[in-house]
């Protein structure tokens, strides 16, 4: 009877509630059965190994850069050094730009060029390009212009490389002629 009596007293029902929400509530899982301390700690390990490649990949573009004597100009993302000052306007999102080029991993492959008589044509597009570094550097350069461009391997094709012939991770070198800049695309 005593029982009954207690089954139906709201405090005790109450107190029965709170009991198992603090138990619930104490260790939570995902679908993968990790707690959540578990899914943090492996969230930082993986933010750590982000940030020690980086700096891997950055002093790797410097100790090419000091090998070379270049003083690189570090903007958005990206390295380059001009070698040769344009006259032309700058370049802009949205600009359509011809170019001829020369692509190379960071060990001095060469992986693609431009055909001399036959340049390439890109409108700079601010995002969503899958070498969103080349479309960084380009807003760095004026028509006219003879750059190094030196692209981190996350602003180029990423941990997957471009499954022919650029592999994973890759820092990219682009050797760049503007040739001419077509304002707003025209």
């Amino acid at each position: 009877m005593f029982y009954r009596k207690l089954l139906f007293y709201p405090g005790f029902l109450l107190l029965v509630f709170a009991v198992a929400l603090a138990s619930c509530k104490s260790k939570t899982h995902d679908q993968s059965g990790q707690t959540g301390n578990d899914r943090r700690t492996k969230e930082r390990a993986l933010i750590e190994a982000n940030r020690s490649a980086l700096e891997t990949e950055r002093e790797m573009i410097e100790d090419y850069a000091r090998r070379y004597h270049w003083n690189l100009q570090y903007a958005s993302g990206v390295y380059f050094i001009r070698y040769r000052k344009g006259r032309g306007p700058e370049i802009s999102e949205g600009d359509q730009v011809v170019y001829h080029y020369t692509l190379s991993l960071i060990n001095g492959e060469e992986i693609a060029a431009s055909e001399q008589s036959r340049p390439e044509v890109i409108r700079v597009a601010g995002g969503g390009s899958q070498v969103s570094g080349l479309h960084r550097g380009m807003t760095k350069l004026h028509g006219g212009d003879k750059a190094k461009l030196i692209v981190p391997s996350h602003l180029a094709y990423g941990i997957a490389g471009d499954q022919d012939k650029i592999p994973p991770k890759s820092t990219l070198i682009y050797d760049l002629e503007v040739l001419e800049v077509r304002k707003g695309g025209l």
